[in-house]
């Protein structure tokens, strides 16, 4: 049983996968980074999953998902690409899909690709729409037409005459 021939039966495996900001490789199956009603945070957030706010947060907020609570208050630009808000925003809103709960408190500007705002929302500022396609594609215009007097059919050079209008 622990007699000194018998090797070791442990073979190394390869090493994890990178892992930065403390969370593992596979963020999806993390659960969400959460500021909680009695913390303030002064600075930007940053992080490559999703964060639920819903204390005070002085700065910049930049995620992959992000919710924003009843209790939240949020003074910063926030960026996204999914934003919820049911609490205060002082500031940019910037997410591919953005939705305003009838609780949300919204000063600021927004861009998005999709908004939903329910009855009851407060929102003060301007809305954007981005582009979907990674490109702008103007529409064709449509060719100009020229218009040149046609010759009369006596054969001679056509003129263009011009005759009163009945509107007064």
């Amino acid at each position: 049983m622990f007699s000194k021939e018998q090797k070791s039966r442990y073979e190394p495996t390869e090493p994890p996968a990178e892992q930065s900001w403390g969370r593992p490789a596979d963020s999806s199956k993390a659960a969400p980074s959460i500021i909680s009603p009695d913390l303030k945070v002064t600075g930007n957030l940053e992080s490559r999953g999703d964060v639920q706010i819903d204390g005070c947060v002085e700065g910049d907020v930049n995620c992959q998902s992000l919710t924003i609570g009843e209790t939240a208050d949020v003074t910063g630009t926030v960026q996204s690409q999914r934003v919820r808000v049911c609490g205060k925003v002082q500031g940019e809103v910037k997410a591919d899909a953005v939705v305003l709960a009838k609780s949300a408190h919204v000063s600021g500007d927004i861009a998005h690709k999709s908004l939903e705002i329910e009855a009851g929302a407060q929102f003060e500022g301007s809305v954007r729409k981005l582009e979907s396609a990674p490109a702008l594609v103007k529409p064709e215009q449509p060719p100009k037409v020229e218009s040149k007097p046609k010759p009369a059919k006596n054969g001679s050079a056509g003129s263009i005459s011009t005759r009163p209008s009945d509107a007064a």
